[in-house]
């Protein structure tokens, strides 16, 4: 369901894009990662999520992950976010 391309952690919190793709979602990710935020990216294709995560964490040397999320699911959409709380508390405990 997940991967996780890491170069630090973040102290500012984490922000969480749902809807990344090629433009304004990739955009917005890459913005927050360079203000110091960690980033938690959303889609439904994990492949090309999985490579935007590693491009802006080497880019930017940020902590970004992807997790698939399926909008239309509200089970998805739930464990996505459930996904998202585990990173936040796995990052609290480094």
């Amino acid at each position: 369901m997940r991967s996780m391309a890491s170069n630090s952690a973040s102290s500012r919190g984490i922000a969480a894009i749902v809807g990344v793709g090629l433009n304004l979602g990739l955009s917005i990710a890459r913005k927050f990662a360079h203000e110091g935020y960690t980033v938690a990216i959303l889609a439904r294709d994990l492949g090309r999520l999985s490579r935007f995560a590693e491009e802006i964490a080497r880019e930017e040397k940020a902590h970004v992950f992807a997790i698939r999320i399926d909008c239309s699911d509200s089970r998805s959409v739930r464990e996505a976010f459930e996904g998202v709380l585990r990173e936040r508390g796995a990052e609290r405990d480094e």
